[in-house]
């Protein structure tokens, strides 16, 4: 019994792993929206709303961020962020 729970320990592991690595080499995904919102899941981490996606972000970045910004998110096949840019509203005035 002792082999077959290391056995899967190891596949476990090994999955993971794997997983790890996809998630981090490209395409990145790329989404533009509104902020909708920002919380801390049960997992205790932080997260933000765009559109329908729940993108996984770090804490300085959920204190910096406002409910309403619009923005782009470049994030991982595991919505992991990558950069988060704000999009301004062109400039209307003419000189």
């Amino acid at each position: 019994m002792f082999y077959v729970s290391l056995v899967n320990r190891s596949l476990r592991w090994f999955r993971r792993w794997v997983w790890n690595l996809r998630d981090a080499v490209p395409p990145y995904r790329v989404v533009k929206g509104t902020l909708r919102e920002k919380g801390v899941s049960s997992a205790r981490r932080p997260y933000i709303l765009l559109s329908v996606d729940r993108i996984e972000i770090d804490v300085d970045t959920l204190d910096a961020l406002e409910v309403g910004e619009r923005l782009r998110v470049r994030h991982t096949r595991g919505y992991r962020a990558i950069n988060i840019d704000r999009i301004m509203p062109p400039d209307d005035e003419s000189s």
